[in-house]
């Protein structure tokens, strides 16, 4: 992170400046924050979803990284979030990230439902290009149904994303099944599991650069430090993440981050 001397004149650091929103107009980042890999393959803001308030962060440690969110418009007004995480960093990583977000691209037929797009990817992933190299892929897929306010997810090694239960003032981790992340084996079968949400409910997808992120004395931030500024973070997508970010930078007394940071949420309307 920059330090305040370095950050831009309306006096926001690079983190607050790269939070988009779907209201948002086209994506204006500072450079240092996402690789041209990275800008080409991830959408330019959030989609439009009904019943739905979406926000998104995304930071690179090094000039190339291996984190990767997609978002996939699916019949009846459904639409399917995709968070992932390369292990390692630098230009290996971010190969296998691009390898990984063509397979999930070109899937035949839609992409749905979560435990069969997972089992997918990663027969190929694992059967074709990571085999004995030892790099994997942690992921975290869900569809979001505005009909039946639900959430049906599958996940391959990822943290669970952190769902804020607004009325109770809870934290419910969204576990689901523990598989193995992608491209570990390919004989590794995934399962959907759905949870059903409310309006002012906020899921809160993150890649472990956040939770693992270290202060001066070398103590992780954790999900512990993460769920309490959930709980007590603001009620739309944009804020929330803006909360995290300065929670974290509070944390690590703006050390710059030494692996890459993404956040995702959704705020149900």
């Amino acid at each position: 992170m920059a330090a305040a001397a370095n950050r831009p004149g309306n006096g926001r650091s690079q983190s607050e400046d790269a939070v988009f929103g779907a209201a948002d107009g086209p994506r204006v980042e500072p450079p240092a924050l996402q690789s041209p890999i990275q800008r080409a393959i991830h959408p330019e803001k959030p989609p439009q979803i009904e019943s739905l308030d979406l926000a998104v962060y995304s930071r690179m440690s090094q000039r190339a990284g291996g984190d990767f969110y997609s978002f996939f418009a699916l019949p009846e007004g459904r639409w399917g979030m995709l968070i992932a995480d390369v292990s390692g960093h630098g230009p290996r990583a971010a190969a296998v990230m691009r390898i990984t977000h063509r397979l999930v691209h070109a899937l035949p037929g839609l992409p749905e439902p979560p435990a069969s797009v997972l089992r997918q990817v990663n027969f190929q992933l694992a059967s074709r290009y990571t085999g004995a190299s030892g790099a994997f892929v942690t992921a975290f897929y869900a569809i979001f149904d505005p009909a039946s306010r639900s959430l049906t997810y599958a996940r391959a090694g990822h943290g669970p994303p952190r769902l804020r239960s607004l009325r109770r003032n809870t934290i419910v981790p969204l576990e689901g099944e523990s598989h193995f992340p992608l491209g570990v084996s390919a004989a590794e079968d995934y399962d959907s599991t759905t949870q059903i949400v409310e309006s002012g409910d906020q899921i809160v997808f993150y890649t472990d650069g956040i939770t693992e992120a270290r202060d001066p004395s070398e103590s992780m931030f954790g999900v512990e430090r993460l769920d309490q500024m959930v709980l007590e973070g603001p009620c739309d997508a944009r804020g929330m993440i803006r909360s995290i970010l300065a929670g974290l930078d509070q944390f690590t007394r703006d050390r710059h981050p030494t692996d890459d940071r993404t956040l995702l949420v959704a705020t149900v309307l």
